[in-house]
């Protein structure tokens, strides 16, 4: 798979001429440094695993493997040459895990990108905390030495190893800074690296860090031209990643910014394929990049400023300098004062602007139930720009209390187009007992409360803020509601009940008479989906929804928060007489998506994922809405001739896998044979059962539940499994045996 370079673009790749080999050089370098990474590799697997991206943007970095963002592609493994060292970076630590090495593929990619850091076929490489890694690098007869990360830092500075293979995260703390700096100087004086990481999945654990300041791998690699970046790939094989995935120069963010410019300038215009990726190459290369990057972002920098006008949204991959102008205004909000953010351009338009004249309300104090982990509304709006001052006693001060602005947690950097800024929420540590906070888009005043707090009930003390619109069950009055807190000036509103909180614009509940039955309604269906799947009634934390201008993936999704549009859905959440009447398919999506909130990996094989949730989705539409299907897809004609080509193919189980109402069916002919009850007595043996009882493989999780669901009925499912194509073991079967065989009495006939 040769590393292929637009001619007009060699000063992009390299350093200037003195001081380096010519390019014909650098490249038939890079070409067999790419086939030695790649020999006898086809297809890499991460099993359960969502790798993310990779900014490639250093001269003598360069892209290995890459996965697929929508219909773009984006670097997925990289490697880098820098001075005598080498290093590789790798968008997933599941591409290395035990059950992922089973796979020869990955196994030989892991021989080849060890043997190329290592450089030396005598050289010795350490390996930290994976000793099933270390037994299969023996095997192949390499020198391996076995680390823990502590040992790692105390012996990097006179190592007895040549090479290091080590998790990104080792590098995050105090401690690990000291390391990063240390393995800049290893790999300089030869050293070579190997990492692995997850951009998306470290955000998230990482709340108010980012990629750019704190991501402790980045603080290493940068220096070699290599990030991790934010977002997350779909596969390009049929069970993973391919290694020859198409053409790889526009994925290198300096060969893309090189080709940019020349599009700008018109001297070689880009074909609207080529034009969308660069775009794609460059919004996802330079959001994990430090502000003082020396060599890259003032490039880019100096190319926005050329040809970039105001910041107008919708913003799509065919505008590629508006783009990298968003991500370059999200860098400035990032690196700039939290005290001090002039609000953004953009925020008017979304979340919303607030009146100049709404009183700024000064000293509310906000009660917060310190056992109750999640954000807990305020009743308070921050404005574009406009300052908080937050004050707390100075006893909770650094203990892990923050205050979060804006409910729209969904980032879209990855998605093609963007309807709004693609990044509007802050979220700062409460670290000192007064601080001030300032939001450039504005937002819904939050106080984040983590898990394991003192169940205390505390006071935060907050100025600056408007009133916005909050309704909370049992406590809010409605005549005060009605007279005047739905009228608040905030633009958007919280109705909280028991266990569900919807978040949606002040603007559909203005006229909203009742919540406190609205509410009810929500409630009920938190009990129903507690009531089904066995587990208690009172929560941890209630459930959210939140309705966005866009969001981060499909129409809606599950989370905390639960998101979706905020076209017609928002006033759907506040309509009583639609929620309460017959479904169809228009509350079947909020079911749906509060079903995977309680999905359980336990009873969710693969291809069960869009299926088990579905249970709930069927569950209330019976209860609330007195409709047994609930969903166009499961009209009975529809369903029994469905169910009858997949018959006729021979039942082949990846098509009942891909086929979400295919396989929903099989469930509903369980309910509709022996009832809900069934369902809730498996549901609940599965949450009283010992955890080293529960299934770990898809395998064991089909056994399981058939022999589960097949004692619960005093019915034998094998025969009902194996008419449906559906795998189960020999030693499962023979466990039911003894019980009566069952199968539909409907079933269809051959």
């Amino acid at each position: 798979m040769p590393f292929v370079v637009f001619p007009a673009l060699y000063t992009a790749l390299v350093p200037p001429p003195a001081l380096v080999a010519p390019p014909s050089v650098v490249l038939r370098s890079r070409q067999a440094d790419l086939a030695a990474l790649l020999s006898n590799v086809t297809e890499l697997i991460a099993p359960g695993a969502i790798p993310g991206p990779l900014s490639v943007f250093g001269d003598n970095a360069f892209v290995v493997v890459a996965g697929r963002s929508e219909s773009r592609r984006l670097p997925m493994i990289a490697a880098s040459r820098f001075e005598r060292g080498r290093a590789v970076a790798i968008g997933h630590d599941g591409f290395l895990a035990e059950e992922a090495l089973k796979n020869p593929d990955n196994t030989q990619f892991l021989l080849n990108a060890v043997r190329w850091i290592m450089a030396m076929p005598t050289a010795t490489v350490a390996v930290v905390e994976r000793p099933y890694v270390a037994d299969i690098l023996e095997k192949a007869g390499l020198k391996v030495v076995r680390l823990t990360t502590a040992q790692l830092q105390s012996q990097i500075e006179s190592p007895g190893f040549d090479a290091v293979l080590m998790n990104a995260t080792a590098l995050d703390d105090k401690a690990g800074v000291r390391l990063a700096q240390a393995l800049t100087i290893f790999v300089r004086s030869g050293g070579g690296v190997m990492m692995d990481s997850l951009g998306w999945g470290w955000v998230q654990t990482h709340p108010g860090k980012t990629l750019s300041a704190d991501h402790g791998g980045n603080k290493l690699l940068t220096r070699l031209g290599i990030a991790w970046a934010d977002g997350f790939f779909e596969k390009t094989g049929e069970k993973g990643w391919k290694a020859d995935s198409g053409p790889l120069e526009l994925l290198h963010a300096k060969t893309a910014l090189a080709a940019l410019q020349s599009h700008a300038d018109n001297t070689m215009p880009l074909s609207a394929s080529d034009l969308a990726q660069v775009g794609q190459t460059l919004t996802s290369a330079i959001g994990p990049l430090p502000g003082d990057e020396p060599r890259f972002l003032p490039q880019v920098t100096a190319l926005t400023k050329r040809f970039a006008g105001n910041t107008v949204f919708p913003i799509g991959v065919d505008q590629p300098v508006a783009r990298l102008k968003t991500v370059l205004e999200q860098n400035a909000i990032r690196r700039g004062s939290a005290a001090r953010q002039p609000a953004h351009i953009s925020s008017g338009s979304f979340p919303g602007a607030v009146a100049f004249d709404a009183p700024r309300l000064e000293n509310q104090k906000v009660t917060v139930a310190g056992g109750v982990p999640g954000w807990q509304g305020t009743g308070l709006y921050a404005a574009p720009g406009a300052p908080l001052t937050v004050t707390v006693p100075p006893t909770l001060a650094g203990k892990g209390l923050s205050v979060r602005i804006g409910c729209h947690e969904d980032t879209l950097w990855n998605l093609e187009k963007w309807e709004r800024f693609p990044e509007i929420t802050l979220s700062r540590p409460i670290n000192q007992p007064t601080f001030k906070l300032t939001s450039a888009f504005g937002g819904t005043v939050y106080i984040d409360v983590p898990e394991g707090f003192a169940k205390d009930t505390l006071t935060v003390t907050i100025s600056g803020a408007v009133a916005a619109p909050r309704f909370v069950r049992g406590v809010t009055s409605l005549a005060d509601w009605r007279s005047s807190i739905r009228s608040a000036p905030g633009p958007w509103a919280e109705l909280e009940g028991k266990n569900i909180i919807l978040s949606v614009p002040s603007g559909v509940v203005r006229t909203l008479d009742d919540p406190e039955a609205l509410l009810a309604y929500w409630d009920e269906v938190s009990d129903l989906a507690a009531e089904l799947y066995q587990i208690p009634k009172n929560r941890p934390r209630p459930e959210r929804y939140v309705v966005d201008k866009q969001i981060s993936a499909g129409y809606m999704h599950s989370g905390y928060p639960i998101m979706t549009y905020t076209d017609e859905i928002a006033r759907r959440f506040v309509d009583l007489s639609v929620l309460r009447g017959r479904s169809g398919e228009p509350n079947w999506g909020f079911y749906h998506e509060l079903g995977h909130n309680h999905q359980r990996e336990w009873w969710t094989w693969e291809g069960c994922g869009e299926v088990t949730n579905n249970l709930l989705s069927l569950y209330c539409t019976e209860k609330l809405n007195g409709d047994k299907i609930g969903h166009p897809g499961l009209d009975p004609k529809i369903m029994r001739e469905r169910q009858q080509a997949y018959l006729a193919a021979g039942a082949p189980y990846a098509k009942w896998q891909d086929d979400p109402f295919l396989a929903l069916t099989l469930f509903i002919q369980l309910k509709d044979a022996f009832g809900w009850e069934a369902f809730k007595r498996v549901f609940a043996e599965y949450e009283k059962a010992p955890q080293e009882s529960l299934p770990t493989t898809d395998q064991q999780k089909r056994d399981q539940f058939m022999t589960r669901f097949s004692r619960a009925i005093n019915k034998n499912l094998g025969p009902f499994f194996t008419a449906w194509g559906v795998p189960t073991s020999d030693a499962a079967r023979s466990q039911i045996a003894r019980l009566p065989r069952w199968m539909p009495k409907d079933w269809p006939k051959k």
